[in-house]
């Protein structure tokens, strides 16, 4: 009896330890994606909508300028809207 109760204790000891080693790479995972998504709102600092806006300017240097402009004076897409048009 004592054999197969330090069986089943081995195999709880090695299930605690799968499970650990699972929680361990799932952190890692959101970390991961933690740090991705960051990097990715420092490449596009805007809204979708104001990349939409910002697409319909054919010229590159403006579509820049006003894209600098937004991001940097934290305009909104209705603020980015009006500057467009003036």
């Amino acid at each position: 009896m004592e054999d197969l109760h330090d069986s089943a204790f081995v195999s709880l000891d090695d299930r605690e330890k799968q499970i650990t080693q699972t929680l361990s790479e799932n952190s890692q995972l959101l970390i991961s994606e933690t740090v991705s998504r960051k990097s990715f709102a420092d490449i596009f600092p805007l809204s979708w909508s104001h990349y939409v806006l910002l697409s319909r300017i054919e010229n590159r240097e403006e579509r820049s300028f006003y894209e600098i402009e937004s991001a940097q004076g934290n305009w909104s897409v209705r603020e980015l809207q009006r500057q467009i048009n003036n």
